[in-house]
């Protein structure tokens, strides 16, 4: 079972999604691109929600493309589910990052 513990000495960007997902392969790019210009602040990790079902319940992901930000600790920040700009995204993550 994938188990988040063992990411948490630095931020996590949890990426619930699906592999038939539209929006989820938007976003995925996305966050693909976003790993390689800030990835040594920030860890990004999938969740494919039909096969980590658990974890899926225990963050009660109702809708994909969710992503949950867990800070050092595995404290949730925020979460946003749907589509969303990769520059809006950035800057959502960046703004943690300073506020942190």
């Amino acid at each position: 079972m994938f188990r988040l513990k063992v990411l948490l000495n630095i931020p996590v960007l949890v990426d619930f999604t699906g592999q038939a997902c539209k929006a989820c392969k938007v976003m995925k790019s996305r966050l693909e691109n976003i790993n390689k210009s800030i990835g040594d602040k920030i860890r990004i990790v999938y969740v494919l929600v039909n096969e980590q079902k658990d974890l899926t319940k225990k963050y009660k992901i109702m809708l994909i493309p969710t992503m949950v930000l867990l800070d050092a600790t595995g404290r949730e920040v925020w979460r946003l589910t749907g589509e969303i700009e990769e520059q809006k995204l950035i800057n959502k993550i960046e703004k943690y990052l300073k506020a942190e």
